[in-house]
């Protein structure tokens, strides 16, 4: 008896839907794995950490060294090291990175890396 197939039976969409499951469980982990590769968001940390430290070195200056006007004030890495507050400003690759803090109306510490640069920083900068 010969049947005249026409269109897919309930198992053959059964084992295709199954198939597609795997190919998209195997995608869904290789685009996870790659992601998770970047380091996206321990890098930015990273650099976050060394803003924070020279922030606060700066905030020491401020506080215990500096008399006068603390408003709109640049204080540069090389007025931290005259009070031994200087921080070591390197990337996870070991290059030096430059920086500074503005204190206009807030304190922000602006670092300048290889890899990463601190939005708004301008790398002409002198001290007051």
């Amino acid at each position: 008896m010969k049947l005249d197939k026409k269109g897919w039976s309930l198992g053959e969409m059964i084992i295709l839907i199954i198939v597609l499951a795997l190919f998209l469980g195997v995608a869904i982990y290789y685009i996870y794995s790659l992601y998770a590769s970047f380091n996206i968001e321990p890098t930015l940390k990273y650099y976050t950490n060394l803003e924070n430290k020279l922030a606060q070195n700066a905030q020491t200056y401020l506080d215990e060294y500096y008399e006068g006007d603390k408003h709109n004030l640049i204080i540069t890495l090389d007025t931290l090291k005259e009070y031994n507050l200087d921080i070591e400003l390197k990337d996870q690759e070991n290059n030096t990175c430059t920086g500074y803090i503005a204190t206009s109306p807030i304190m922000h510490a602006y670092i300048s890396c290889p890899n990463y640069t601190t939005f708004g920083y301008e790398g002409n900068i002198n001290a007051n």
